[in-house]
């Protein structure tokens, strides 16, 4: 086998105490093929390469000894292959030599099979699972997330900013997430009525109502309360609830949802020979015997007095009627107004 003759290209640099060499004048460590472990010679002293920087940079194993050369002629001196190649074997063997490679060496490979360390210096085989083996084949980018599309597929998905933006966040007791933003997301207090209304059973026909500062509850709500419920309006609720009222002038009544009508009025009436006037009601109660009456002189007709009168059909479910006397005990007979209140069903 021929001997490499030394590498004398070009000129030397190194100060004295230092490590790192520099070559000019056409050197080119590189294309030379220096390797650690060859020789720089120079002012008859020896230095051992440990590393080439780049083509024109080498560093020695120890600092320089001798003086500062400045640009002086070199030798570089190849190391014969054979040594070279036992110090790497020999690295070789105490790198297999250690625990963990004789364990990988002792597994029995077998299909569908991954090596991992029980302990230290200690393997075993898992199962290397299709699905496992699916995240694996994937490429990954920029914004994605691996998902699973089937019980051993996987697939990549756009993994989004609001998304990372909740991973990003510290849980902390008595907190809820929720997004301030399109891709941002923060924690707020997640109080006890609002955990409280969580840890109900919702229903068909329940409402929600707080028994205390911190406890909700339900209760019923039927579809009778739904309809009133939806009403914009008081009068709207009224009619919902079986309320009714109207009139004309002068006289009106409002029907409650128990039944119970009121009804009232100021009317001009006529009283004939008799002192006899009748007033018609707005609405009918369900007969003379199921509602009370007031009446009263709402003129000016201070001399004149008016009482209820029980017979020529009066009183009726549709009308009553009163006699009008005079502060002489005479019937009144022209016009007068009568106010008047009635109450029943």
């Amino acid at each position: 086998m021929a001997i490499k003759q030394d590498y004398e290209v070009g000129t030397a640099s190194l100060a004295n105490g230092a490590t790192t060499i520099t070559f000019a004048g056409g050197a080119n460590l590189t294309a030379a093929a220096i390797e650690p472990g060859d020789t720089f010679h120079a002012q008859n002293l020896v230095g051992v390469v440990a590393g080439i920087t780049d083509a024109t940079h080498a560093t020695l194993s120890t600092p320089w000894t001798g003086t500062t050369l400045s640009a002086v002629p070199y030798r570089l001196r190849y190391q014969p292959d054979g040594s070279r190649y036992t110090a790497a074997a020999r690295d070789l063997i105490t790198a297999f030599s250690n625990g963990s490679v004789a364990a990988l060496q002792s597994l029995t490979g077998a299909a569908d099979k991954i090596p991992y360390f029980t302990d230290a210096g200690i393997m075993a085989l898992a199962d290397f699972k299709v699905w496992a083996r699916s995240l694996f084949s994937l490429a990954p980018a920029a914004d994605q997330i691996a998902y699973f599309t089937g019980t051993g597929t996987a697939a990549l998905a756009d993994f989004k900013a609001w998304a990372r933006s909740l991973f990003s966040l510290t849980p902390a007791t008595d907190q809820i997430a929720y997004f301030s933003g399109a891709g941002t997301a923060a924690l707020t207090a997640f109080k006890a009525w609002g955990r409280s209304l969580l840890g109900l059973t919702v229903a068909a026909n329940k409402s929600v109502y707080f028994t205390d500062a911190s406890t909700a509850a339900t209760y019923d709500l039927t579809p009778f309360a739904r309809t009133v419920l939806d009403d914009a309006t008081g009068s709207a609720m009224f009619a919902t609830m079986g309320g009714s009222n109207g009139g004309t002038i002068g006289a009106y009544w409002h029907k409650l949802p128990s039944g119970l009508i009121f009804q009232y009025g100021s009317n001009a009436v006529t009283f004939d020979a008799n002192g006899i006037g009748s007033v018609t009601f707005p609405t009918t109660f369900n007969s003379a015997a199921s509602y009370n009456l007031v009446a009263w002189n709402g003129h000016n007709l201070y001399n004149v007095s008016f009482q209820q009168v029980r017979q020529f059909g009066f009183p009726s479910a549709t009308a009553f009627a009163v006699n009008a006397k005079t502060t002489a005990g005479a019937n009144y007979t022209g016009d007068a107004r009568v106010d008047w209140i009635a109450i029943g069903v």
